[in-house]
């Protein structure tokens, strides 16, 4: 594989050989359709989770695919006040044709900040599973990447009968309605209950048109200040997430993915996840 630089072609791998860093096909792929896809969450999670290059910097290499039959809907929220991603796939009333994902290139050090990351060994988190086929753009024939997969319910927004898709995600013949993050959150706060009163009363963000935007900023204003001051996250933040995620479990849809996967022998044990290595990336057989 080739980068264009200064008019020229170079060589990815010459140019990781320079640094003292793993070769692509050295690399565990890890099939990434969330927050991962983003390089500047990749760079927070290598600084939090103390990052190890074993040559010169942070390098992580990024392929764009795709997962046949595969959706990425929104399930529990995460203290930066973003609803997280899950993947549904062997749903056919809620998986779109092709889900377009990212394919990141780990070292070993790598692959353990986003286990880490991902709560792969806590309760709730992410399982580590194996996909059984990935398409990857360059490559002629697919691979068998990791991903992570929740154990959480699927989130049903008031008005809808099934889960919602994530609209920053592209995916062809999508069958369920896809939202952009502040709509979500307008469709969790009109529908449930009390939580509207609640966020008002604790952040007094005003009910209307706006007030998930408003909310989504409040809460990651309040997950920097802890990530960069130390601490616990404040008292009307951990608030108002404690009753977002009570109320996605009362009410959420039960994720079919991680049974699906592991009917077909998918789902790694913490050994197994933890070994990752090149057999599950671009150069595996």
């Amino acid at each position: 594989m080739y980068l264009s630089g200064g008019g020229d072609w170079l060589k990815v791998d010459d140019l990781l050989a320079e640094r003292g860093l793993a070769s692509m096909s050295d690399r565990c792929g890890i099939a990434s359709y969330g927050a991962n896809r983003n390089p500047g969450t990749l760079v927070i999670k290598m600084d939090h989770y103390e990052y190890r290059s074993p040559g010169d910097g942070l390098v992580v290499p990024v392929l764009k695919g795709g997962i046949a039959g595969a959706e990425a809907v929104a399930a529990g929220l995460s203290t930066q006040g973003f609803f997280f991603a899950d993947l549904a796939i062997g749903d056919r009333a809620i998986a779109a044709d092709r889900l377009e994902i990212r394919v990141v290139l780990a070292d070993p050090d790598q692959v353990r900040v986003l286990h880490a990351s991902e709560g792969v060994a806590r309760v709730p988190g992410y399982h580590p599973v194996v996909l059984p086929e990935v398409a990857v753009e360059g490559l002629a024939d697919p691979i068998t990447p990791l991903a992570y997969v929740t154990a959480a319910p699927w989130l049903i927004p008031h008005g809808l009968s099934v889960p919602a898709a994530f609209a920053m995600i592209p995916a062809t013949g999508r069958r369920v309605r896809s939202f952009e993050q502040a709509q979500i959150w307008d469709l969790v706060l009109d529908g449930w209950g009390d939580l509207q009163g609640t966020v008002t009363g604790l952040t007094n963000i005003a009910p209307g048109p706006g007030q998930g935007a408003e909310l989504m900023r409040f809460l990651n204003r309040r997950w920097w200040d802890r990530h960069e001051n130390g601490g616990l996250l404040d008292e009307a933040a951990r608030q108002i997430i404690s009753e977002v995620e009570e109320l996605i479990e009362g009410s959420g849809r039960p994720q079919r993915t991680l049974d699906f996967l592991s009917e077909r022998g998918c789902v790694l044990s913490l050994e197994e996840a933890y070994s990752a290595g090149s057999r599950y990336g671009i150069g595996a057989p």
